[in-house]
C-alpha cells in the first residue's frame, strides 16, 4: 500500500522541495509555450539547457567550454521530454 499519512514529527518546513517543485512547473510551462509558438525556439531551448553526453565529455577533456559543457548536467534537470 502507498502511505497515505507518516506520524513522525516534521521540524522543519520544506521550502527546498516546494521551490523545486515551482521551479519544475514553471519550466515546463515555458517549455510548453515554445513548443505551442515555434518548434524552432523549442529546440534551441533543449539544446542549450539539455544535457548532451558528447559536450559533457568534450568539456571534461577540455576542448569545450567548461560551463557551457557542465551547466546543463543541473539545468537538464527540470526539461520534460515528450
Amino acid at each position: 500500500m502507498i502511505p497515505l499519512r507518516d506520524d513522525a514529527p516534521r521540524w522543519s518546513y520544506p521550502g527546498v522541495t516546494l521551490a523545486l517543485i515551482l521551479i519544475n512547473c514553471a519550466v515546463f510551462l515555458y517549455e510548453s509555450a515554445l513548443l505551442a509558438g515555434s518548434a524552432g525556439l523549442a529546440e534551441l531551448f533543449i539544446n542549450t539547457y539539455g544535457a548532451i553526453p558528447v559536450r559533457v565529455l568534450t568539456a571534461v577533456n577540455g576542448d569545450y567550454p567548461l560551463i557551457a559543457g557542465l551547466a546543463p548536467i543541473f539545468t537538464s534537470i527540470f526539461l520534460h521530454g515528450g
